[in-house]
């Protein structure tokens, strides 16, 4: 639909009859002029006359429409849609930037947010005397936004917005902005959104806005220069114990070219430990082994780093964690001939380069609360436990122990069965397996590839171990069996329990049963299965968190507490049992009290900012609103205009005026030489 905006201009369109009235006017008689002879005058042919004609006509038209064309121009022609709006109507508009870790990554044009404030800038640049914006945060939610009216204060809106650590919501963003409209009776309501168009900012798509409002979008994530992340890090079967080596696996992206001999490097406490380098094809990771030197007892921080690249913000990975001088394993039961054994293989001598420190205890002890430093529980043929003292065991597993148990053949199986094996595996002790024929023996099988042997020697074979007895489980979910016998029965099951795990051997392991504590492996197997059962148990704290979280697991007691975040600001904390704050930067937080360092924690971006994949099409995530994707490389300002008001045809008419001026002045030409 055509409208003009200064349509009372129209009246001058009588000056178009000017050129027909002059055309008219000029038009010349025939008079009668005496002459003695003709010789002197030139004939004049009725072709000629003809094209004279023509040619005249032909300045009319264009001068007419020449006329009429700049009268259409000025009376400022738009070319409107049914929904468009009247220019001078007032604009109530909330501006949401993405302001997630990912608008911080480079460009070909520069950082994303950098170029995200300037869209801001032209955006505002489109808003006129009377209209009213709003800047609302990227995830939505706090308190509802104050709506400013002065062109300086948009700008300091769009000015204060920046790259941060955190992760956006951009689907309950644009739910609040539209409860913030809602609160705007009249004129027209607009959301403005500067985004990178990360698939994952869009936590939540539910609640969409409504048809009434018009949603602008402007992206700004075009295509990265060659980018390579750490994406992790895998710290295995790792036993936080002072002194005692460590493996990582730290796993590298690339969504550059092919790339060789990427330096990684390995920090604690500020100083480089260790580096490797890694290759990887374009689109591609891949692992590389880092070995973590032993340290010495308490607190460390530590990061992983490649070289800088086009979003620094996913070059490193930082993490924290305390080392123990030693780990204490509470042994529990009575038959001497299995809690020795076991004892001795968690620690074979005062000497030995092992972290375990064993104590014997009955299961009378159990009836009591457990000690806090202890970090894995063992039940060595114990006969039964009371309901609480399961319970105690049970609640040490959840708050990130390990419990190992060996049932012993007198071990009461309903005992068992109500307390331990229906909660964690919904299974049963149903009796006894013995082996037949008479002393023919059931052997273990070479043990699988899993967690739970990670620190077993690979060289490590298992001869004929005999059992003469196991207790038969039913059923147990394959899911849950890390061993079996030869006969495929569960040899070793396992389960998670809140934080920490359980490990069941289903063969009686007492001298009078099996052969097992005799055979050098003994010691291995032991070693092995109590390190992955208290690797949580001696790590009181995630090595790290992403931005955001809070951490939790230890309790602050009466005193100076203090906070400090990786950007050095500190704040103090009060005493007693408090909650501790979110990590709110990427980077290492003291816990001190005083000027003591009590615990570090890690932050870094939540691994769903680090996937900078973009979804495909913006009906996806908003649904049937109305949506108009605004070109960030044209002029915004003039964009939003014509998406508002409809297509302004002033500036094409103006050029089609001069283009008839121009045919005139070529068509009159040769009638002024002549």
């Amino acid at each position: 639909m055509l409208q003009f905006l200064q349509g009372w201009l129209w009246a001058f369109g009588a000056a178009a009859a000017l050129p027909v009235i002059l055309h008219l006017l000029s038009r010349q008689r025939l008079q009668k002029v005496p002459f003695s002879s003709l010789m002197l005058l030139t004939r004049l042919e009725k072709s000629q006359m003809r094209r004279l004609k023509v040619r005249q006509l032909l300045l009319l038209i264009l001068r007419t429409l020449a006329l009429l064309t700049l009268v259409f121009a000025f009376a400022r022609p738009l070319l409107r849609n049914a929904d468009s709006r009247l220019s001078n109507t007032q604009t109530a508009a909330v501006l949401v930037i993405d302001e997630s870790a990912s608008m911080s990554a480079m460009g070909n044009t520069g950082r994303r947010i950098d170029r995200a404030r300037e869209l801001g800038h032209s955006i505002v640049e489109s808003f006129g005397p009377g209209d009213r914006v709003a800047l609302l945060p990227d995830t939505g939610g706090g308190a509802p936004p104050n709506f400013e009216y002065g062109r300086a204060d948009w700008l300091a809106l769009v000015d204060s917005v920046g790259a941060y650590d955190s992760r956006s919501n951009l689907g309950q963003a644009l739910l609040w902005a539209r409860r913030a409209l809602d609160t705007v009776s009249t004129g027209a309501r607009e959301i403005y959104l500067v985004t990178d168009g990360q698939a994952s900012a869009w936590q939540s798509t539910a609640l969409r806005p409504s048809d009434d409002v018009k949603i602008y979008v402007a992206e700004v994530g075009e295509d990265l220069q060659p980018n390579r992340s750490v994406r992790g890090v895998d710290f295995g079967g790792v036993l936080w114990v002072a002194h005692s080596p460590a493996d990582l696996v730290v796993r590298v992206s690339n969504s550059g070219s092919d790339i060789h001999d990427l330096p990684v490097s390995l920090f604690v406490d500020g100083g480089r430990v260790a580096q490797s380098s890694v290759s990887i094809r374009r689109d591609d990771s891949a692992s590389v082994s880092l070995t973590l030197p032993g340290v010495e007892p308490g607190w460390h921080h530590a990061r992983v780093e490649i070289s800088s690249d086009a979003w620094p913000r996913d070059n490193v990975l930082h993490f924290a964690f305390e080392t123990a001088a030693g780990l204490p394993v509470m042994v529990v039961g009575d038959e001497a001939g299995l809690v020795a054994p076991v004892a001795a293989a968690l620690r074979p001598g005062p000497t030995a380069r092992t972290p375990f420190q064993p104590d014997v205890s009955s299961a009378v002890s159990l009836g009591t609360e457990l000690d806090p430093a202890v970090g894995l529980v063992v039940l060595a043929g114990v006969e039964s436990l009371s309901p609480s003292a399961w319970d105690r065991v049970l609640e040490f597993v959840r708050g990130g122990g390990g419990l190992v148990i060996f049932p012993g053949a007198n071990s009461d199986r309903d005992n068992y069965t109500r307390n331990l094996l229906e909660p964690l595996w919904n299974a049963r002790w149903v009796g006894r397996t013995d082996s037949l024929p008479a002393r023919s023996f059931v052997t273990l099988e070479k043990p699988p590839s899993h967690p739970l042997f990670h620190f077993l020697d690979p060289g490590v074979t298992f001869p004929e171990i005999r059992f003469r007895g196991t207790a038969l489980l039913t059923p147990i979910a394959s899911g849950a069996v890390r061993q079996r016998f030869s006969d495929r029965s569960p040899a070793m099951i396992e389960a998670s329990l809140g934080l920490g795990h359980v490990v069941l051997f289903t063969g009686f392991a007492s001298p009078t049963e099996s052969d097992l504590v005799f055979h050098p492996v003994f010691v291995p197997i032991v070693q092995s299965v109590a390190t992955y059962a208290a690797r949580r148990g001696a790590l009181r704290t995630e090595p790290w968190l992403a931005v955001g979280a809070r951490p939790e697991g230890l309790p602050v007691a009466e005193g100076e507490w203090n906070w400090v975040v990786p950007s050095g600001d500190t704040a103090s904390l009060p005493g007693g049992p408090i909650t501790l704050p979110t990590l709110a930067e990427v980077g290492i937080h003291q816990l001190l009290r005083g000027d003591s360092v009590v615990a570090y924690f890690a932050a870094n971006l939540d691994p769903a900012e680090l996937d900078l994949t973009p979804f495909a099409e913006w009906d996806d995530v908003v649904g049937s609103a109305e949506v108009t994707v605004l070109d960030p490389t044209g002029p915004i300002d003039k964009l939003i205009t014509e998406a508002r008001v409809g297509l302004d045809l002033w500036f094409p008419a103006a050029v089609l005026a001069l283009v008839f001026l121009v045919a005139e002045m070529l068509v009159a030409w040769p009638g002024r030489n002549s």
